[in-house]
């Protein structure tokens, strides 16, 4: 990431300042004089650099038309080709089935299945 550099100006230098306050208290026998004394101090003079990081990469944008239609195309090429391995599965199965059917078609039926042995 780049960083880029900006320029901040603090606000112009504030002087020294002193304050003095005298409060008399009334209420107290004795008359106190408080002084307060505040002192502020003078911020730097010089600007204040702060680093601001520039993104390399563009900002997020929505897709484009022709990225959403390869997008869709894939997405059905995929199904076409599990749809297709799923039938060739079925017919595979339905062939075998339609063998076994054959063969059951075959054998003999009644009293014709059990006659060798019944007659021994």
């Amino acid at each position: 990431m780049v960083v880029k550099e900006e320029l901040h100006h603090s606000p112009p230098p504030a002087t020294t300042t002193t304050t003095t306050t005298n409060e008399v208290n009334t209420n107290k026998k004795d008359d106190i004089v408080h002084s307060q004394l505040s002192v502020e101090p003078t911020p730097p003079s010089s600007p204040i650099r702060t680093p601001i990081p520039i993104p390399l990469s563009p900002p997020p944008a929505p897709p484009s038309a022709l990225h959403m239609a390869i997008s869709r195309l894939t997405d059905l090429t995929e199904q076409v080709e599990f749809q297709h391995a799923k039938m060739s599965l079925l017919q595979r199965q339905h062939t075998i089935i339609k063998a076994r059917i054959h063969v059951l078609e075959q054998l003999p039926v009644g009293m014709d299945a059990f006659r060798e042995d019944y007659i021994q």
